[in-house]
């Protein structure tokens, strides 16, 4: 009878511990069950308030459209040929033409001015004052500037062999650097020209 009653205590130890650790898997599940919720809400919160953020922001300013005029095109009452595009901004297109008058090949630069805002418009105009009162080798010479719809067009000269951007890109894709003494000529020229440019004003 003793034995009897030492088993079934011991089985019954057994049963409550099992309860237990039961008890114990039920409450981290619940508690996992738990976290996964508040994280899924907190997530669902942070999504909510970045839509709202979006909707808030003011619609982006949609890019100016600077239209490309096609080869042959006569500009400037009948004074230059435009050849080709070659170069384009955000407000300007940039064309090698020909002045008719004598066949001289220059650059035009025309600037959509009606798209501008007041500050940008400035900007543009300081540039023709600019190179209107320069003269020097080393900067490109001002010819002619008009007026055409909503377009400020500008005649330059024409630098055949193109700008610095143009001739590093090209000494990069030679994989040929600039030899020192290019480089300390390129460097005396911009030096020059700006001195020109400082004395100026």
């Amino acid at each position: 009878m003793d034995d009897g009653g030492v088993g079934a205590t011991g089985a019954s130890e057994q049963q409550h511990q099992q309860h237990q650790q039961h008890q114990k898997q039920h409450q981290h599940q619940n508690q996992h069950q738990n976290q996964h919720q508040h994280q899924h809400q907190e997530q669902q919160q942070q999504h909510q308030q970045q839509q709202e953020q979006l909707q808030q922001q003011p619609a982006p300013t949609p890019e100016p459209v600077v239209s490309v005029d096609p080869s042959g095109t006569i500009v400037g009452g009948g004074a230059y040929r435009v050849e080709r595009a070659i170069g384009k901004g955000k407000f300007a297109v940039v064309y090698k033409a020909v002045r008719l008058a004598d066949g001289e090949v220059v650059a035009l630069k025309r600037v959509s001015v009606g798209q501008m805002d007041e500050r940008a418009r400035a900007k543009a105009l300081k540039e023709v004052r600019l190179v209107q009162s320069l003269s020097h080798p080393n900067v490109v010479r001002y010819y002619d500037s008009f007026l055409e719809g909503d377009q400020l067009v500008i005649a330059l000269e024409w630098a055949a062999a193109g700008d610095l951007k143009r001739q590093l890109r090209k000494a990069q894709e030679r994989h040929e650097p600039f030899e020192e003494r290019v480089v300390w000529k390129y460097f005396s020229q911009i030096a020059d020209a700006i001195g020109h440019m400082v004395s100026s004003f």
